[in-house]
């Protein structure tokens, strides 16, 4: 594979898309953690809001072609990092104004610059509180301990995300992702990487054509990347697991950008009536 090294401009962009979208994003979480009174709700609206983080780095990565994995870790953690702080001052303008759609809410505007003062004001929630539980009120340590909690979902998850997430072939000669393309056909499960790389270098074709039909719950998926202007394609291997209802799908990379030529891939595709995926979704 060739040098990952995005160019700067490339990078600086997908910052500031990152920090806009982070920004709109942690508005809307905020006033909903403000307005929200139950706490198992507010779980699943954070993993959610970590979630919305996380892919706004991955799709923001692949329009502006960061191919550097070392970036991409960066904005991950640059976007948990501001999703934390923009949130604290939604919620904390919420309270304010106690009207999001009042032009009172952002005559504060000026905390989203001030970290000093949205430690000061913080502090002050933690003291006096602001909620209860079953006519509970939290303050000190027991309040602090489910922020932290809620800290780390929203900044564990968009780094996970990115951390997981296998860059695709990218070619620097042409500046264009590599299009994938999906066999139509569920394969056998696949394990040994030594196994079938030795299988491969003795026919990509004959190997692919050798290979059993898999079962609904645990198959081997085969993806060609393909891009007409480069004479090297790429071949990568994932074993799925699906559980009992089809709904939950765990994948493993077995094979990843094991370098094929472009008549072998374009028979595959051909042969296999290959499904050409939407760019975002890899």
């Amino acid at each position: 594979m060739e040098n990952p090294k995005s160019p700067t401009v490339n990078i600086v962009l997908a910052v500031i898309s990152c920090i806009i979208l982070c920004f709109a994003l942690s508005l809307i979480y905020g006033i909903i953690i403000a307005i929200s009174p139950l706490i198992y709700i507010n779980f699943f609206i954070t993993v959610g809001f970590g979630l919305g983080l996380g892919y706004v780095v991955k799709i923001f990565s692949k329009i502006f072609k960061i191919i550097s994995f070392g970036i991409r870790i960066k904005l991950a953690v640059l976007v948990g990092v501001l999703g934390i702080y923009f949130s604290w001052v939604s919620y904390i303008l919420y309270h304010i104004s106690l009207d999001p759609y009042s032009g009172t809410y952002f005559s504060n505007s000026y905390l989203f610059f001030n970290p000093v003062v949205v430690a000061q004001v913080i502090a002050d929630i933690n003291r006096q509180g602001l909620w209860a539980f079953f006519g509970i009120i939290f303050t000190g340590f027991p309040l602090v301990l489910i922020w932290l909690i809620e800290a780390g979902i929203i900044f564990t998850i968009p780094y996970l995300l990115i951390k997981r997430h296998v860059i695709s072939p990218f070619s620097t000669t042409h500046n264009k992702w590599y299009v994938k393309y999906v066999l139509n056909k569920d394969f056998e499960p696949l394990f040994s990487q030594e196994i079938i790389k030795n299988a491969l270098s003795e026919g990509v074709i004959s190997y692919v054509d050798s290979l059993k039909a898999g079962r609904a719950t645990n198959y081997s998926r085969i993806s060609i990347f393909f891009l007409e202007e480069e004479i090297k394609q790429y071949l990568w291997i994932e074993n799925i697991r699906k559980d009992g209802q089809g709904k939950k799908e765990e994948v493993s990379e077995i094979i990843t950008d094991y370098a094929i030529k472009k008549d072998e891939a374009k028979e595959l595709i051909k042969k296999y009536y290959a499904k050409k995926e939407f760019l975002l979704d890899y």
